[in-house]
């Protein structure tokens, strides 16, 4: 039998609080800068709905503290609390998923065949989401009545467990290997490259946590009670680092176009420009600061005025206008 002692589950209460409010302060900057910038899309709402729940999530990880004569104590009480704690930690973490992937999904054009793979990817996610709450509610609905559990803990049967495992982790490696494949074959240059790719590894940590929960929850039973004490730490630190996950594309933006002075990183939403075509784009951004020339004439009598053709090309000749640049030249035609 393990158990955890007091010093110890605050000291991870407080190291995971540390998480979740940086992963509010993200969500909120990232809201800010799209808000600023008129950026705001779909992934933004999303992620505004997963850090209201995440609000009340990391709020509920003190609830424990309460007195044994507090009303938080008791078994309505915890009932309703272990209700509150699962429902949100699912929705966080998968609305986080889900912002991702219309993040994704908002980089390419209209008709990219990524940014349909990308919504689809949104699509799967929220399905795989109804479906696991709908799952837990039935199970858990039966061994929470007051009759028959006093302690308010569901114990999840081996097939939810594997259920949430396998669409953890196949969600998470579909939210990597998506971007990383598109981007690695796209033009791009250098920092740019390290960047997005920087942004969306990120998940890849989520997969690292989400496997860590997955060992505790196969866990053998004589790991009672550390393993669900841990398993509810571990469900916190998940959750957590999911949204700062989530938000760490935008941050990691701005702080590009920071240290860059100015050079945006992200493309407007009504932009039909493709990844592919930016060296053309920046080129021909390129050639249009290149100043206008000017071209100064003399006035040409009435006698002067019918110009031949050839006068007349010589005039628009690109040598010609260069030259008129330096020292405007006053044409008449020799006869």
């Amino acid at each position: 039998m393990l158990v955890l002692s007091f010093a110890t589950n605050l000291v991870l209460n407080v190291i995971l609080t540390i998480i979740h409010v940086i992963a509010i302060t993200l969500t909120l900057f990232r809201l800010y800068y799209r808000t600023v910038t008129q950026r705001l899309w779909w992934d933004d709402l999303v992620a505004f709905l997963a850090v209201l729940g995440d609000f009340v999530y990391m709020s509920a990880l003190w609830f424990a503290y309460a007195g044994s004569d507090s009303v938080l104590q008791t078994h309505m009480s915890l009932v309703s609390r272990y209700w509150l704690v699962v429902m949100l930690f699912l929705l966080v973490v998968w609305m986080t998923r889900i912002s991702l992937a219309l993040a994704i999904a908002r980089i390419f054009p209209p008709g990219e065949l990524t940014r349909a793979f990308a919504i689809g990817m949104a699509i799967l996610s929220t399905s795989l989401c109804l479906v696991i709450i709908i799952q837990t509610s039935v199970v858990c609905s039966k061994q929470l009545s007051p009759k028959s559990n006093l302690r308010a803990v569901c114990t999840w049967p081996d097939s939810l467990r594997i259920l949430v495992i396998v669409s953890n982790i196949v969600s998470d490696i579909l939210l990597v290997a998506t971007p990383l494949y598109k981007l690695w074959r796209v033009r791009l240059p250098r920092n740019q490259r390290r960047l997005i790719l920087g942004g969306f590894t990120a998940s890849a940590v989520t997969t690292s946590v989400t496997v860590a929960c997955a060992v505790f929850q196969l866990a053998p039973s004589n790991w009672e009670p550390a393993r669900s004490n841990l398993q509810g730490k571990l469900s916190y630190a998940e959750s957590g680092i999911s949204l700062i996950a989530c938000n760490l594309l935008v941050v990691v933006t701005y702080f590009y176009m920071v240290f860059r002075r100015g050079e945006d990183l992200d493309l407007p939403d009504n932009s039909s420009e493709t990844c592919e075509s930016r060296p053309t784009t920046m080129i021909q951004s390129h050639s249009s600061t290149i100043p206008s020339t000017h071209l100064s004439l003399t006035q040409i009598t009435d006698l002067d005025a019918h110009t031949t053709f050839a006068d007349t090309a010589y005039l628009d000749s690109p040598l010609t206008l260069s030259r008129s640049t330096e020292h405007p030249a006053s044409y008449t035609r020799t006869r």
